[in-house]
């Protein structure tokens, strides 16, 4: 997928720029671990003169700073002393070696800047950087700040041709002989502000001064003003869209069975020009933990749009409730906490991606089963939670899903009119054509009053490929679905019947939540979250079993994982925020599996 854009150089240029000299302690991170403003506020006017001498600079928070319109992107890092100590610790408790981060940065930016000597770099401030709009400043559209530690001792490192007041610059000099860009050097506030077009300093030097004083409060923090984007490259963006969806939709004809998705393409173009349209900033935070690294970003709505409205109502009134139920073993969850009402605002379509497929031929008897659809959902509570976990006996893994009632009866009879759609001829000839046998029983047995219904897919030679997997995927092709009075589950596998059996028994031990791992996920996560995913990639490798084998045992032999990685998403104030968790532990561990894996191939 490509967009194309006008003056498309110039913004990717920009981009580069920043991570080759803005991102220098982030890469450094990066690569240690192995890893791969305001609303409506008032733009920057401009002006070349900078604050009276004498007035004191009060700090502000970085996403309240009045930023040009021509700002894409801005931020930077907290004191790079405490930053590259705090990313160099969790390196080496992950087992990484890494050279020591302060002198790597200070060399970094000597050569970068062809300083005589790195010494005059300030460690203990702060990196902050500005991208600016390409189209207006072609020639490189990135501010750089970093601290001196005297301004006289910066000056007297600059190559000895360097070029006093030039064009209201401080200095300007060309990092090496035939050059054809140089190099301006400015000040403000005990800070060095480098660029690469001279016009950038005098026309932003207020809010580069404001920059300068910007508190981070983390590791590192950067704003994307979306809203500054969408005003320079709206135009550009809405015709890549429509270019996509036209490509996209004409694909998709194609392929046999796969037209009536096509408001899927729509779907997802239309969200995508809405996000331009109404964001006002995303801002992205990392913050290094003595025992891990957590990325937050913040996407941060227009005041009084559709997606503000959208945000703020993603939260459902669940509690967690079902972790509660889910065993405290699990290395894999997903749980959803949605309101009700907006799963019945989508329950049509959600009707469209499951039973639609099967009876588009027999439009009425689809918008029957539409209607089922519809009722099944209203009767829930919109919370909802998945997860692996060890079985009632055996080894292994077993995936259960649980699921919040709020009209049991109104639930149960949804079921019973659905557990009919696999005796429909459309149906019947959807998995014929996939090589599939689909049987229903409904009613196979009760459970604390609550019927049972048992779906058993058979694999046919039409399906050349899952047969060869069969034995492999035995496990998933047994589900057993039961509505209680106040709890659902879908469990899959041998031992479905007693995974059924526990949870609606009260029987099957739980706890999820009081789990080291989940429990460090949790409290991380983000605020008021409506979804949070957690795996132990290490456990999920351990404990796998494919037709009673672990196909990649040798590797994790005698690795264990007591945390996971953590995601999730939570509404606050109107926005959405997004949470990253990788502890060290995970990184500790992913690292020996990748060092067996080089002598296992």
């Amino acid at each position: 997928m490509r967009f194309e854009m006008s003056d498309r150089s110039g913004l990717c240029r920009g981009l580069r720029l920043t991570t080759a000299r803005v991102g220098l302690v982030l890469g450094l991170a990066a690569g240690a671990w192995g890893l791969g403003g305001c609303g409506s506020c008032d733009g920057d006017k401009g002006e070349p003169a900078g604050l009276p001498a004498k007035v004191t600079l009060l700090s502000a928070p970085l996403e309240g700073l009045q930023a040009p319109p021509e700002a894409l992107a801005y931020g930077g890092t907290g004191p790079l002393t405490e930053v590259t100590g705090a990313l160099g610790a969790l390196a080496t408790q992950a087992g990484l070696p890494v050279p020591p981060l302060q002198d790597q940065l200070a060399l970094a930016l000597k050569a970068e800047l062809n300083l005589k000597d790195d010494k005059v770099v300030d460690l203990a401030q702060g990196l902050r950087f500005a991208v600016l709009d390409p189209k207006k400043h072609a020639a490189e559209p990135v501010a750089l700040l970093f601290g001196a530690k005297s301004k006289e001792a910066f000056i007297a490192a600059l190559p000895d041709d360097r070029k006093a007041d030039d064009e209201g610059n401080a200095f300007s000099y060309l990092r090496f002989p035939g050059s054809s860009q140089a190099v301006y050097v400015n000040f403000v506030l005990g800070t060095v502000v480098v660029t690469r077009d001279k016009a950038i300093f005098p026309q932003y030097r207020n809010f580069l001064e404001r920059l300068a004083m910007a508190e981070i409060g983390t590791t590192a923090g950067v704003v994307f003003a979306v809203r500054n984007l969408a005003a320079i490259y709206g135009q550009d963006l809405d015709a890549a869209l429509a270019e996509l969806k036209k490509t996209a939709r004409g694909a998709i004809a194609a392929l046999p069975g796969a037209g009536h998705q096509g408001w899927v393409i729509d779907g997802v173009t239309d969200a995508v020009g809405r996000l331009g349209r109404e964001l006002d900033d995303v801002r992205l935070r990392l913050s290094a933990l003595p025992d891990g690294l957590r990325i937050e970003a913040t996407f941060q709505p227009k005041p009084n749009t559709e997606l503000a409205t959208t945000f703020a109502g993603l939260k459902g009134p669940g509690t967690g409730a079902p972790l509660d139920r889910i065993p405290a073993d699990a290395p894999f969850f997903l749980w959803l906490n949605l309101p009700p009402e907006r799963l019945n605002a989508h329950a049509e379509r959600i009707a469209q991606m499951t039973v639609g497929a099967m009876l588009k031929s027999a439009p009425e008897t689809m918008k029957a089963y539409n209607q089922t659809v519809v009722d099944a959902l209203s009767a829930m509570t919109g919370e909802l939670v998945v997860a692996a976990h060890g079985p009632v006996s055996g080894d292994g893994l077993s995936l259960t899903t649980l699921f919040g009632v709020r009209d049991a009866a109104k639930a149960r009879a949804a079921q019973a009119r659905l557990s009919d759609v696999y005796k429909e001829p459309g149906a019947q000839e959807y998995y014929k054509k996939a090589g599939l046998e689909v049987e229903m029983k409904a009613g196979a047995y009760t459970v604390a009053d609550a019927p049972v219904s048992v779906i058993t897919t058979r694999i046919g030679a039409a399906n050349p490929q899952l047969a060869a997997m069969k034995d492999g995927i035995a496990e998933l092709l047994t589900q057993h679905i039961a509505v209680g009075a106040e709890l659902g589950v879908v469990a899959v596998g041998s031992d479905a019947r007693a995974t059924v059996e526990g949870v609606l028994g009260g029987r099957l031990a739980g706890g999820l939540r009081g789990a080291p791992g989940p429990a460090r996920a949790l409290k991380l996560a983000a605020p008021a979250p409506f979804l949070m995913l957690y795996v132990s990639p290490v456990e999920v490798a351990r404990r796998l079993r494919l037709g009673g084998m672990n196909p990649v045992a040798p590797l994790v032999e005698g690795i264990t994982a007591t945390t996971g990685i953590g995601l999730s998403l939570g509404s606050e104030a109107g926005a959405l925020r997004a949470v990253f968790d990788l502890p060290v532990e995970q990184a500790q561990k992913i690292g020996q599996v990748v060092q067996k894996s080089k002598g296992a191939f």
